[in-house]
């Protein structure tokens, strides 16, 4: 995949889109929420990323960083922020402003 393009990527059992919005923040880390949304006929600029990493194309193994298109947020998840509900363990992943070695 080209460095600095943009895609939606698609849950394939949901068919959810991971999108996210300046509008809500995450329960646990207060970060900007990142959630599944919409389906096979239901998208939105919310579900658009683009490919943040070196060099022309973003090669296997290389380290690379989503950066949500509509509010330039990072995609963001850590061991920090866990539920204990409905999925004990489970991580959050949101969005932050910071580029870091977490996203």
């Amino acid at each position: 995949i080209k460095c600095g393009r943009q895609v939606r990527l698609q849950h394939v059992a949901t068919k959810g889109w991971l999108h996210s919005h300046s509008s809500h923040q995450s329960p646990l880390s207060n970060n900007q929420e990142v959630s599944a949304f919409g389906d096979e006929n239901n998208s939105d600029l919310g579900d658009v990323w683009r490919i943040e990493c070196d060099g022309t194309y973003w090669e296997r193994e290389s380290a690379v960083r989503l950066k949500h298109l509509q509010t330039s947020q990072f995609l963001h998840a850590t061991g920090q922020h866990q539920y204990g509900q409905p999925i004990a363990g489970q991580r959050e992943v949101s969005a932050t402003a910071r580029a870091s070695n977490l996203n």
